[in-house]
């Protein structure tokens, strides 16, 4: 008799798809405001870095309740977006979409 598992090959990982509006940045609104913006930058880096390399967190004063993360990988930032939109943070449902524009961190690496 001989052994199957000799014959097979290793099926290839699962990447996430990458879609044409992709970014190395998310976009991610609807926060609780009534954190402190230390305690955000804080609280945004435990939840996302779950899912890859975070390189930046941007909170602007003036944008109350957004924020931007920057990943170092691409398909790091895919996965955290599809892992963590409308989640529930804070007593809020998060809303994450790809920046625009990628962080100033970002395009300095390449």
């Amino acid at each position: 008799m001989s052994k199957r598992s000799n014959d097979v090959e290793d099926a290839p990982t699962k990447r996430p798809k990458v879609e044409k509006n992709s970014s190395y940045t998310l976009y991610v609104k609807n926060i609780n405001d009534k954190l402190k913006p230390h305690q955000l930058e804080q609280q945004l880096y435990y939840l996302f870095s779950v899912y890859g390399d975070v390189v930046a967190i941007n909170c602007p004063p003036k944008m109350r309740g957004q924020a931007f993360i920057s990943f170092s990988d691409l398909n790091d930032t895919i996965v955290a977006r599809n892992k963590l939109q409308n989640r529930v943070i804070f007593g809020k449902k998060l809303i994450i979409e790809f920046a625009k524009n990628n962080s100033k961190k970002i395009e300095d690496s390449f």
